[in-house]
This record gives C-alpha cells, structure tokens and sequence, in this order.
C-alpha cells in the first residue's frame, strides 16, 4: 500500500513539475497581438497576477505568482500602462512589468 501511495506522489510530482516547466516557458499563445493593461500603484502580486491572465497573457495567475516568487522578481514589479504581445513567455512578461 504505501508502494502505491509513492508512486502516486512521485507521477503526480513529476507531472505538476512538467506543468510548471510548460507554463512558465511556453508563451500563452504565437498571436503578436498587442495588450494594453495598466498595473495600479501598489498593486499586490495576486492582483497583477490576475490582471495578466485576464489580459490572456499568462496561462495561470497561480503559477505565475509561483515564479516570481522563485525568481524572486515579485516586489519589483512597477505601476504603471504596459503594451505587451500576446507571444510572451512568463520571463519576458515579468522583465517588461519591471520596467515601469
């Protein structure tokens, strides 16, 4: 029994690594569409996280916060309008989003 509940944790652990991996290196879509979107002065992480995924920009608000987190860029994020493409990976987004 404890056999299966491991081998379980370890598929689901290599499929939610898989996931990430895709997410975070893959951008949302091949459009060259442009988006405009404003981030608010103090706007939290979660907030322009979600605003990003409303925009069709990012594929999900969650894992998205977990990478600037683990690319410790989540408090350098800057208010302020943006025009961004749609072909964007989650790196290129968040280097943008740093500019101001």
């Amino acid at each position: 029994m404890k056999k299966i509940i491991l081998l379980g944790l370890v598929i689901f652990g290599v499929y939610a690594g898989a996931k990430l991996y895709l997410h975070w290196t893959r951008p949302y879509s091949d459009s060259t569409t442009r988006v405009s979107f404003q981030i608010a002065k103090g706007s939290s992480l979660k907030k322009i996280a979600s605003l990003l995924e409303e925009k069709e920009l990012i594929r999900d608000a969650f894992t998205f916060e977990l990478y600037a987190r683990k690319h410790k860029v989540a408090n350098k994020f800057q208010a302020g309008e943006y025009i961004i493409q749609r072909d964007k990976t989650y790196a290129e987004v968040a280097e943008i989003i740093q500019t101001g």
